[in-house]
């Protein structure tokens, strides 16, 4: 008896070619996705990276402020954003060297200069007190969506910028309690179809209101 070898047919040569292009189609669909995810994960936590360095950036000035030297602004350039705008305790200097932190009086309102607060007490030995413009910080968000922060002078001219975070959506401020400010940053991007959104939020203690018996108008 003579055996053929039988091989495979048209037909189901073309049905093996058809199942592994779809089983290939699936796989590279789900790999596809699951990069999608990724991205989408990685472009999250980098838009809360950014949101916690500038809270941070803002912790460190604030936090040596008081309340009545804290001044919320709803901006009229940004609907539905906050703007802060504070002042820091400044040591003056005099003949006899610096005056003691522990005179309020003698103890200058305005912001360090050129850049951040510096040294542990964020105090910054400056000229007498009366021959120094007042300062302020502020902290916002423009109309390029850019958190940032900027110093003025007590004539609300700009001395410097510098921008802290991107894409950002929100910037909310409260004093919920005296020596103490709540705020919050949002910030969203496009990926994709969806819109991808980090929000971040902050407690921060206002830590020299007894430096400052009584209330200043802004």
């Amino acid at each position: 008896m003579i055996n053929k070898k039988q091989g495979l047919t048209l037909l189901e040569v073309l049905m093996t070619a058809a199942i592994l292009s779809l089983l290939l189609g699936i796989g590279a669909h789900s790999l596809w996705q699951a990069n999608q995810v990724w991205n989408a994960l990685h472009t999250r936590m980098d838009l809360e990276e950014q949101n916690l360095r500038a809270l941070d950036r803002l912790r460190q000035e604030l936090q040596f402020s008081a309340a009545d030297h804290v001044e919320i602004i709803e901006q009229a350039t940004v609907q539905g954003v906050d703007l802060i705008r504070f002042q820091l305790p400044v040591l003056c200097s005099s003949g006899e060297g610096a005056i003691p932190r522990d005179h309020p009086a003698q103890i200058l309102w305005s912001a360090p200069l050129p850049s951040a607060c510096r040294g542990r007490e964020c105090l910054p030995l400056t000229e007498a007190c009366g021959q120094q413009d007042s300062y302020y910080l502020e902290y916002g968000v423009n109309q390029k969506q850019e958190f940032f922060r900027r110093v003025i002078d007590s004539q609300f001219r700009l001395f410097r910028e510098d921008p802290l975070a991107a894409n950002i959506h929100s910037f909310q401020v409260s004093l919920p309690a005296s020596g103490l400010a709540v705020v919050q940053l949002t910030a969203q991007k496009r990926f994709g179809q969806q819109e991808l959104t980090a929000q971040s939020r902050a407690e921060i203690f206002l830590r020299n209101s007894q430096l400052s018996p009584r209330k200043k108008n802004l």
